[in-house]
């Protein structure tokens, strides 16, 4: 296979996997109506295809493919509604890594679990899957890049804190990040008061919350690339 070929193919794979996570995940939500199921489903796997063709097999779009199957499986675990553990772990396994490709995605499932904490109280949050996969995955990294890539310490990491943080933030990113967190609000507040079940609003809820902390993430970046709407734009879709 060629590399244009063959980086295709497993975008397609990972898509595929990622599909049956979501929908598989999406039936242990409780109170969540069929219907909806279904119509959240389709229009992620059009947003993650059609709509982010041009991206295609990007880094940024694999974070976008493996983020919801992974926030999907914490929001399992936190209902207690998950009892196949191969479906968490095969979930949690695939999105890590990709998340650790921009360590400040790691901001969405900071927050799952700082919502487990505050909502059910125990410290033993620390011995669940996606604490122990999360925080396995950091512990390696830095391992690997102590032990072999030592120049991304001395010289990449500094050069990436005055890019990214010391550098003065781009209006145009700041707006788009603003427009982004503003529909995220107004379909939280059309999805609480709608007519539908509590399960449904709460899954309106959790997708409005994740795609306005993707558009912070988007704002944080501040390059202002269209590629890097790609997770806040599926979640909002």
């Amino acid at each position: 296979f060629t590399p244009w070929a063959s980086v295709n193919i497993f975008t397609f794979l990972l898509i595929a996997g990622s599909t049956r996570s979501c929908a598989l995940l999406l039936r242990r939500w409780q109170g969540l109506d069929d219907g909806v199921r279904t119509v959240s489903l389709c229009a992620w796997l059009m947003v993650i295809t059609i709509a982010n063709s041009a991206e295609f097999g990007q880094k940024d779009h694999f974070i976008a493919i493996t983020l919801l199957p992974f926030l999907l499986a914490q929001k399992a675990i936190t209902a207690k509604s998950a009892t196949n553990s191969w479906l968490i772990y095969s979930a949690l396994a695939t999105g890590t890594p990709f998340i650790l490709l921009k360590p400040h995605y790691g901001l969405l499932p900071a927050f799952l679990l700082a919502q487990r904490f505050t909502t059910q109280k125990r410290l033993s949050i620390v011995a669940d899957p996606d604490f122990l996969c999360l925080s396995a995955a950091t512990i390696i990294y830095i391992l690997i890049t102590f032990a072999f890539f030592p120049d991304f310490i001395t010289e990449v990491l500094p050069d990436s804190f005055s890019f990214y943080v010391l550098a003065e933030a781009e209006n145009n990113t700041l707006k788009s990040a603003l427009a982004l967190i503003w529909g995220g609000i107004c379909l939280y507040l059309l999805g609480r008061t709608s007519d539908e079940n509590q399960a449904t609003k709460d899954f309106i809820s959790f997708l409005c919350f994740m795609g306005g902390l993707s558009a912070v993430i988007f704002w944080l970046q501040n390059k202002g690339f269209t590629i890097h709407f790609m997770p806040a734009f599926n979640f909002l879709f």
